[in-house]
């Protein structure tokens, strides 16, 4: 019986080491948990079209950078590799010329994005 508080009492220690610090920082993203943080309605944005080579591929949430010949446009949101392969469809490369239709948006700090 010993052994079994034991082993009892050195599980929950080992949990309360390890497993309270992951729970307890769950769900700590950009906004309040409540849909009201930096995911809003693309249509709400202003609709651009991006002409240009392709110039990088960021990895995920880094988006990819278009040089249009004037300046150099992030766009973001064009969604993991596995989604392009689902719609057999070949991704974007560097040095590839693209044209992209989006949506400019304006985030609650002030900032934008495409």
């Amino acid at each position: 019986m010993k052994d079994i508080k034991k082993g009892i009492s050195i599980i929950l220690l080992v949990f309360a080491l390890f497993g309270a610090p992951v729970i307890s920082s769950a769900g700590n993203g950009l906004g309040p948990g409540d849909g009201t943080g930096q995911v809003i309605n693309i249509y709400d944005g202003t609709p651009v079209n991006v002409s240009g080579i392709v110039t990088s591929l960021g990895t995920q949430g880094q988006g990819m950078s278009i040089d249009t010949g004037t300046e150099v446009v992030t766009v973001f949101g064009i969604g993991p590799v596995r989604y392009w392969d689902v719609l057999d469809v070949a991704r974007p490369q560097i040095g590839e010329s693209v044209e992209v239709q989006g949506y400019e948006v304006t985030f609650s700090d002030g900032s934008s994005g495409i």
